[in-house]
């Protein structure tokens, strides 16, 4: 992608990367880096709201940047080519299954048109959800928190590097551009406390043909579900390598009021953010 200069005057001339922080009001981005336009939309999309609810908050927030910048649709109809890693064969009597085709859900979250260019984007959100306070005035509730996160940010990984096409408007596209984010506050993601270390999101780098499954034994030494392993939530690998790294996102800590009885502070936000690459089908 060209910088997009022309879109938005001076405002476009200040070049910011992944991992820094843009000023309010301001989204800026680095040239042939689509994360870096997603990861700086997300931020000010955060300062603006200074909290999300759930992940259709953080989606509708996120929309709304990117459109500012020149287009954006929600939840496109997608197509997905074969893996190009095989993953693990299941034990007789499960049969093999595509993440792909959980559920038939095939959709992409965002579609952004930028530049002149397509842009996919895969989005999961999770933040603290037994913290009892209020964010301006107005009580959190506590939903249950889900232990499935990680999984789905690198099941997005996978989607991406398998989307062949997408629709956008009354276009049939290939995006050439593929990013997934996770936002959370949630310590179970952000400092590493999966249980199972195949899907630790800890800064590091994942090497290629990663295989992304529950761990076969708790830490109890009790066996996992056979229908964990190989039904609900079925193993795959990733094709390439990718470098995960947290960003912090700063909001007013004054808008959070902790009740009588919480003494932990609200944690702020991280933002993860990984351009993805289409893989083609095995030969």
């Amino acid at each position: 992608m060209r910088q997009p200069c022309c879109l938005r005057g001076d405002n476009w001339t200040r070049v910011y990367t992944p991992n820094t922080i843009a000023p309010v009001n301001e989204i800026n981005c680095k040239p042939n880096d689509p994360a870096a336009i997603v990861s700086n939309a997300a931020n000010t999309a955060l300062r603006k709201a200074g909290h999300f609810l759930n992940e259709a908050e953080f989606r509708d927030s996120l929309l709304k940047e990117l459109v500012s910048l020149e287009s954006c649709k929600r939840e496109c109809p997608a197509v997905f080519g074969p893996a190009s890693v095989s993953a693990p064969k299941p034990p007789p009597p499960f049969q093999p299954k595509d993440v792909c085709e959980v559920r038939g859900y095939r959709k992409v979250d965002l579609v952004a048109k930028l530049d002149s260019e397509f842009v996919a984007i895969e989005l999961k959100f999770s933040r603290l959800s037994n913290w009892k306070g209020s964010f301006r005035e107005k009580p959190l509730p506590n939903p249950t928190r889900s232990d499935v996160v990680a999984y789905g940010f690198l099941k997005d990984i996978h989607r991406m590097e398998r989307l062949t096409k997408v629709v956008f408007g009354a276009q049939c596209v290939v995006p050439r551009y593929r990013v997934c984010a996770l936002l959370s506050n949630n310590q179970f993601e952000t400092e590493n406390r999966n249980l199972h270390e195949r899907m630790h999101l800890r800064s590091r780098t994942l090497p290629a043909e990663h295989l992304v499954q529950f761990n076969e034994w708790q830490k109890n030494r009790k066996p996992t579900s056979p229908n964990t392993l190989w039904r609900d939530y079925p193993p795959f690998r990733l094709a390439q390598s990718y470098v995960l790294s947290w960003q912090h996102i700063d909001v007013d800590p004054k808008n959070f009021t902790p009740a009588a009885n919480e003494r932990r502070p609200y944690p702020p936000f991280q933002l993860l953010v990984v351009n993805v690459s289409f893989v083609g089908e095995a030969a």
